[in-house]
């Protein structure tokens, strides 16, 4: 399965493709399909303010260089991991992105998400690539952040702040001999 999107130079989206709607109808989101979505800003469904830069600096090299940007990254619903490959190329004066699913993995038990206000007092951050908490003790997967006794519960219900973790950022912004992107990556473990 792919979901394929096209924005512009500014970020407008143009074209949505591939399995775009069956993905937005599977998972809930009525709101998301193609039809409400194409001609509305890439930014309007980027959360966290790192993830959007991340995402801002790729379109900038992408159209500067031409040169495609290949990365893999987490999309997971409640109870499945899916473990997916983003491929970001030019096309024409714009960008194409193009998801595709690697594999899938069932998750026991459900965790659901939710945004977490900045004021509160612990925050638990949620790396929008790998997907991986970090409750200030460190980026860990799920699984074992859960079998830590922070929960023990059926049907998880988290609130997180949305980031991008060092590791991920590093990984997406260097390519071997070129320079690497904009580092201003949320560092505090």
């Amino acid at each position: 399965m792919n979901v394929i999107y096209k924005v512009d130079s500014d970020a407008v989206i143009q074209d949505i493709g591939g399995s775009w709607d069956f993905f937005a109808k599977e998972n809930e989101g009525p709101h998301l399909l193609s039809s409400n979505v194409v001609g509305t800003s890439l930014w309007t469904y980027i959360i966290d303010s790192s993830t959007r830069k991340l995402y801002q600096d790729i379109i900038v090299r992408v159209l500067d260089t031409a040169e495609p940007v290949n990365f893999r990254y987490r999309c997971d619903s409640p109870g499945m991991k899916r473990f997916m490959n983003m491929n970001i190329t030019k096309e024409g004066t714009g960008v194409l992105f193009n998801s595709s699913v690697e594999r899938v993995e069932t998750r026991s038990p459900e965790v659901y998400f939710s945004i977490k206000s900045k004021s509160l007092a612990k925050i638990i951050k949620r790396c929008s690539i790998c997907t991986k908490l970090n409750d200030g003790t460190g980026w860990k997967e799920i699984g074992p952040w859960l079998s830590e006794g922070n929960f023990d519960n059926d049907d998880i219900n988290l609130s997180v702040m949305y980031c991008v973790c060092e590791k991920c950022s590093r990984s997406i912004r260097t390519i071997p001999g070129r320079q690497t992107l904009y580092t201003g990556v949320d560092s505090r473990r």
